[in-house]
């Protein structure tokens, strides 16, 4: 039986989200979060044991996200996170180069001050957490809640699943952080919400496009790649 929690005699909403989907919200931030490093396997009952739940949700959770090419269900073999190739990494990242390009230039134009002041909080906080290399995982965290405040911030309806699909395949390469650290950001975070707040459709673009591309060449050096990503011309 679910608790009933009260505060200040006003009773909260008690969280009806299926559990199914519960796992797999969850399964998912901790990929995009680089938890499972690329070629990693486990099995369902680590998972299951993990979350404190039964097998069940976490294989109809693991299905969808198979689905999605986070990852790669084998008979008798458990789970695997897919392994990424320089070639793939290179499709990945020019893709979200254009789509994350383009709902930047949607955001500039429909951005509330309250977003602003969001990614402002956001950026901060950040910034803190860059002196604290050990909690990589949350500033990884950090900066999709970040990105995807500023998505949203357009309203789109087709982009939005796009693009966290993109994020989906390519962040089990962020596990490459616990080894090399945190990377500098050096205002690019700045950039983008200044862009935004002069409502700078084209400035906002090529913000978003500046940071990802220092993000892509970070890991891919980091992994012996030499992938050559460019900003769209004006």
């Amino acid at each position: 039986m679910v608790d009933i929690v009260e505060t200040g005699g006003i009773l909260e909403k008690l969280d009806t989200t299926p559990l199914h989907e519960r796992v797999y919200q969850r399964l998912r931030r901790a990929i995009m979060a680089g938890l499972y490093p690329p070629g990693q396997s486990f099995n369902f009952s680590q998972v299951a044991k993990e979350l404190g739940t039964s097998i069940m949700p976490v294989r109809e959770a693991l299905s969808r996200l198979e689905a999605e090419q986070a990852v790669e269900i084998m008979p008798k073999r458990g789970v695997t996170i897919p392994v990424m190739t320089p070639e793939k990494y290179a499709e990945l990242g020019r893709i979200r180069l254009k789509l994350e390009g383009m709902a930047a230039e949607m955001a500039a134009q429909a951005i509330s001050d309250a977003t602003l002041d969001l990614l402002s909080s956001i950026v901060r906080d950040m910034a803190i957490m860059h002196q604290q290399a050990h909690r990589w995982q949350d500033y990884v965290l950090m900066n999709y809640e970040f990105h995807f405040a500023v998505y949203r911030a357009g309203t789109p309806q087709v982009l939005l699943p796009l693009i966290e699909s993109l994020w989906l395949q390519s962040g089990p390469l962020l596990n490459i952080y616990k080894d090399v650290g945190i990377m500098e950001n050096s205002r690019r975070h700045d950039n983008i919400v200044d862009a935004l707040a002069r409502k700078d459709a084209d400035g906002a673009r090529r913000a978003v496009q500046t940071d990802l591309i220092a993000g892509f060449h970070y890991i891919s050096k980091a992994h012996g790649w030499s992938i050559d990503f460019k900003l769209d011309p004006p």
